[in-house]
């Protein structure tokens, strides 16, 4: 529980997210919120202009450019490839941000399913996470 809670509270420090290694400019301010009704964005390419929009282009390019084949027998077993992490979406409905888990390196995560696999991938702490406001709320009611 303490690890879960410093993790999600990593992912609110800008200084912390560019030291995992996430290409974001300095003008954003963490945490990125935006509104419930993203959750009903249903094709891939409206998923990708709201993160050029939001100025998280970089980030996902990073992680395209980032799909590397692994060295050793992990080739043999089926982990060809390593590929790096992007940006987290949090909300309400994992259903319904199908949308965003087809980009590059994007993941989408329930506020149930929060774990520190997701928050913290590797055991780095600091991802760029992604907030609908009823998530956020619904995360920081954990803090109280």
């Amino acid at each position: 529980m303490i690890a879960r809670k410093s993790a999600i509270m990593l992912t609110f420090s800008q200084e912390d997210v560019v030291k995992r290694g996430h290409a974001i400019s300095s003008e954003i301010v963490l945490p990125i919120i935006v509104k419930d009704s993203v959750q009903n964005i249903s094709k891939s390419s409206e998923a990708l202009d709201l993160l050029t929009k939001l100025g998280l282009s970089d980030d996902i390019q990073r992680a395209k450019d980032g799909k590397k084949i692994r060295a050793g027998r992990g080739k043999m077993r089926g982990r060809r490839y390593k590929e790096k992490k992007s940006v987290l979406i949090v909300g309400t409905d994992t259903r319904k941000l199908g949308a965003f888990a087809s980009l590059p390196g994007v993941d989408i995560a329930s506020v149930g399913s929060l774990g520190i696999s997701k928050l913290a991938p590797g055991g780095k702490p600091g991802r760029l996470t992604v907030y609908t406001e009823s998530a956020l709320n619904q995360v920081l009611e954990v803090f109280k």
